[in-house]
């Protein structure tokens, strides 16, 4: 039995229950969780503290049961493309291993050994008229076949970036090449677009989505001197309006040429018990404890700017859900209809928030993950 195998064995044993999942790079790919999965029966959601993923599960639509798993083994990266999931695992002292996952057995099987260690780089495309894996390899990438994950050449190209539904885009010359689920290309960013979005003229696409009908795209590029998501027409190449945000998402935007949808999590409001400046009956010198901070997680619409007001953003909050006083927002992502937002809140217990995007805070549903 090779040591792959082994492990995997070993794993079997250890996790009869596992069923349930994460995305790496602090939820900012194209295939993130919270996500449906056997036809919306399922939805699998991770929570983390910090940069690594503590806890996962499952919930199950039909029967509303929540089946846990907590194990000192972690995945260190996940990638949902379509209904495959591969798992990326942490092994102590020694290399990672990569896995396929059945959420709906919990079973784990063998993934090619070359994916082990560059899950985080996958990236889905559409090539020749068919979906497969680009899997970097040194300066040049493997193309694997879906779903049998079978290697099928090597090409040489640079910084190809997923963007979701088969969309992706590669370096050019030019700028950048917009590459539609149908393998053609769709349109190119010339260079003088994209430079009009930069605020750090080093700053580089880390990550892209595309709208539902394909006429628009999102980029991210992150910068020291700040983060920009411009938003290009996928058939001119040309910018359409810019985004400017602080901080790095958490998740999944749902985009369109005229918004962009997105999940935040806003600084809780200024306590309003203030400090008592009179003595108390339990202590001479007390000052009354301000009630514990309750977060605020935001349905926020982004929108190009009105005539005269450049290309930058206006930024619209929907609606303020207010979270119990120990959550966090962990990442977030669109339902397969577009209807509404998952999130999933880190909290005791964690729960899954349901957003309607036509809706009002009072709309809004939430599922605590305890096991049953």
């Amino acid at each position: 039995m090779s040591d792959t195998a082994h492990r995997l064995a070993l794993w079997r044993s250890l996790l009869p229950v596992l069923v349930l999942i994460a995305t790496g790079l602090l939820g900012c790919l194209p295939d993130g969780t919270p996500a449906y999965l056997d036809g919306g029966n399922l939805i699998l959601a991770t929570f983390r503290q910090g940069r690594n993923y503590e806890s996962f599960c499952t919930y199950d639509v039909r029967t509303k049961r929540t089946l846990w798993h907590g194990s000192d083994l972690r995945p260190r990266y996940v990638r949902i493309v379509e209904d495959l999931v591969l798992v990326e695992w942490a092994v102590p002292q020694q290399r990672p291993v990569c896995t396929r996952f059945d959420p709906r057995t919990g079973k784990l099987s063998p993934a090619p050994p070359d994916l082990a260690g560059r899950l985080a780089q996958v990236v889905p495309v559409s090539r020749g008229g068919r979906k497969c894996l680009l899997v970097p390899c040194g300066d040049r990438y493997d193309v694997y076949s879906l779903p049998e994950l079978k290697r099928q050449e090597t090409l040489s190209l640079k910084k190809p970036v997923g963007a979701g539904d088969f969309w992706w885009l590669r370096e050019v010359e030019r700028g950048l090449e917009v590459v539609g689920p149908d393998s053609k290309v769709s349109a190119t960013i010339p260079r003088q677009e994209i430079e009009k979005a930069q605020i750090d003229p080093r700053a580089r696409v880390r990550y892209a989505r595309v709208s539902p009908d394909g006429k628009a795209i999102l980029l991210f590029m992150p910068g020291e001197r700040g983060n920009t998501f411009p938003v290009f027409d996928t058939q001119t190449g040309l910018l359409l309006w810019v985004i400017v945000c602080e901080d790095l998402p958490f998740g999944t935007p749902l985009v369109g040429r005229n918004a962009v949808w997105t999940v935040e999590q806003e600084d809780p409001p200024d306590p309003t018990t203030a400090p008592s400046s009179k003595p108390t009956a339990t202590t001479a010198a007390a000052a009354t404890t301000a009630p514990a901070e309750r977060p605020v997680i935001a349905l926020v619409r982004y929108s190009p700017p009105g005539p005269g007001q450049g290309e930058l953003a206006r930024r619209q909050v929907v609606y303020r859900y207010t979270a119990p006083a120990d959550s966090t927002l962990c990442n977030f992502a669109p339902s397969p209809d577009r209807s509404h937002f998952l999130a999933a809140i880190a909290g005791s217990p964690p729960r899954l928030l349901f957003m309607p995007l036509a809706a009002s805070e009072k709309e809004v549903e939430v599922i605590e993950l305890k096991a049953r």
